[in-house]
């Protein structure tokens, strides 16, 4: 099995594609959080599958749930696991990007309060902004000396 730890002791996901099989398998679903990037519904467009992403909106039960993003987007989710999707609250959903282009979620975090759908935008498109993107990153861990 294949695994990575960091230096908290806090278990990564580990992503394998086969290009053959065009199988996304999910090796651990511990801290996909750590890998996961929030993005928006241009981002996930372009995003290649396979992606571990993180969106936010509104879950809306249609013929099958659709996430209604902050950037006015429209995303099918597909899971393979009993989640609580609450319909019309803000949440964000994690998960991969899938064959067909739809958010194959893993987990649902409900956010709390009244979220601005706006600001929630600009905030992701500052975090993938070139020259801001550094201060959006996770400080590197591990030993620092003189």
């Amino acid at each position: 099995s294949s695994e990575v730890s960091s230096s908290q002791g806090a278990q990564f996901v580990l992503l394998l594609f086969h290009p053959i099989s065009s199988v996304v398998s999910v090796v651990s679903v511990v801290l996909m959080a750590a890998i996961a990037e929030r993005i928006n519904m241009a981002m996930f467009n372009a995003a290649p599958v396979g992606s571990a992403v993180r969106l936010a909106g509104r879950c809306e039960l249609q013929q099958q749930w659709i996430l209604q993003t902050v950037d006015g987007g429209s995303l099918p989710i597909q899971t393979t696991t009993a989640l609580e999707i609450p319909a019309n609250q803000m949440v964000e959903i994690m998960g991969t990007k899938g064959l067909q282009g739809q958010l194959c979620a893993t987990s649902v975090s409900k956010l709390p309060g009244e979220i601005d759908g706006d600001l929630w935008n600009q905030a992701i498109q500052l975090a993938h902004h070139s020259k801001l993107r550094h201060l959006f990153q996770p400080a590197p861990s591990g030993p620092s000396g003189p």
